[in-house]
């Protein structure tokens, strides 16, 4: 028959296919191989055998990780103080009410907000008849404009009344609040006055001031295998090599410190080498 030499050259055909589809799927299991050896093949730090772990007894305290630089080890800690963001309050003020209007009269006026030692003037344009709600919210939206490292924003504690808030976009006594006014007085007339803010006057429920008035409330207060620390952030880096300790939570000063215990990742290096072996 003529369609004999066809048919064969179709399974011909069809044999050469199923052979390419074996050799094609020989080659990425074969990638798959050589990318797990060749992982496994780093040194160093880079090897993946070389995974370190950081695990604490207390993770409402504090939790912990590690990278292959940390030194294996068992350490105490104690944590008495939480590093917080600095807040500034001003007075409480009547929505409704056209105090800072009438006080500053119409304008553009300037304030100067200090973060990190970082000085910038922000200015607010007032116009005559402006409610207290309207300057305050013109203002927040001012230094929230200017990306300076504080957010502002209005609290309405009452149904009739406001106050602006001042809040650092980080923690740390380094990053301390302090405002004045640099043409006109609309800081004087928030409540926050070169008294209030020189001496950090603590917030009343209705009256201008700091949420913490002292400013070591704001770092973080702990000890490590006895050593007294001070940090401006709750994230800490800096003290253990390779390690990164996160506090979570504070303990009285005569509370039993948490282990942290830091040592060879033995899960991760199994799920490696089995990696391996599967591929």
């Amino acid at each position: 028959s003529i369609s004999t030499p066809v048919y064969n050259m179709q399974a011909q055909v069809t044999q050469v296919n199923t052979t390419i589809q074996v050799f094609q799927a020989l080659q990425t299991k074969l990638q798959a191989l050589q990318t797990q050896a060749n992982n496994l093949a780093q040194t160093g730090t880079l090897s993946p055998l070389a995974a370190e772990t950081a695990t604490s007894s207390n993770t409402s305290v504090l939790t912990a990780s590690a990278e292959p630089t940390a030194t294996a080890g068992t350490h105490s800690v104690l944590v008495t103080q939480l590093a917080k963001n600095d807040t500034l309050v001003s007075s409480q003020l009547s929505q409704t009410g056209t105090s800072i209007s009438s006080a500053t009269g119409a304008g553009t006026f300037t304030f100067a907000v200090t973060v990190d030692g970082k000085a910038t003037n922000v200015s607010t344009a007032v116009a005559a008849g402006d409610t207290n709600a309207t300057v305050l919210a013109n203002m927040a939206k001012a230094v929230n404009q200017a990306g300076i490292g504080v957010t502002a924003s209005v609290v309405n504690d009452t149904p009739t009344t406001s106050r602006l808030v001042f809040e650092s976009n980080n923690s740390g006594s380094t990053n301390a609040i302090s405002v004045a006014d640099s043409s006109g007085a609309l800081m004087q007339n928030v409540g926050w006055t070169s008294s209030v803010v020189s001496s950090r006057t603590a917030s009343s429920s209705t009256g201008a001031g700091y949420v913490n008035s002292s400013t070591s409330a704001l770092d973080a207060n702990f000890t490590l295998d006895g050593i007294p620390i001070v940090q401006g952030s709750n994230t800490i880096s800096n003290v253990l090599t390779g390690v990164t300790i996160n506090l979570t939570g504070t303990q009285s000063s005569t509370a039993n410190p948490v282990t942290l215990t830091v040592g060879s990742d033995t899960s991760s290096v199994q799920t490696t080498i089995n990696s391996f072996i599967s591929a």
